[in-house]
């Protein structure tokens, strides 16, 4: 598996949030957080990680909908979609994402979207 240097965790849930860092810390060393899109453009405009987890129900607005700004500010990054709605993969992947994952979050499946991208 791909070891990353830079994560950015974009969701407003802070145990989700911790869920991840534990299981991320192992292939990544730097992780921070960011609770809306507006403190993760804020962070963007100043850091560029190699892989961003976007939460798609925030509390202001949709992750899909911000797929192509995010890009935009920073397009080397990776860029996981976490979803617990019925959003595609193929909507994702149009959209400009590099991979889906779905809530329930568990470690099998975390692992096998850091493995895909």
């Amino acid at each position: 598996m791909q070891l990353f240097h830079s994560a950015l965790i974009i969701d407003d849930e802070p145990d989700l949030c911790g869920l991840l860092k534990v299981i991320l810390s192992e292939f990544i060393s730097e992780i921070k957080y960011a609770h809306s899109l507006e403190s993760a453009e804020m962070f963007l405009a100043q850091s560029k990680p190699d892989i961003i987890f976007l939460d798609n129900n925030l509390p202001d607005g949709q992750g899909v909908n911000y797929i192509h700004a995010l890009k935009k500010i920073s397009p080397q990054s990776q860029l996981i979609i976490i979803t617990a709605s019925e959003v595609s993969k193929e909507k994702i992947l149009a959209l400009g994402g590099d991979e889906l994952l779905e809530k329930p979050l568990s470690d099998a499946n975390i692992r096998r979207a850091l493995a895909t991208i």
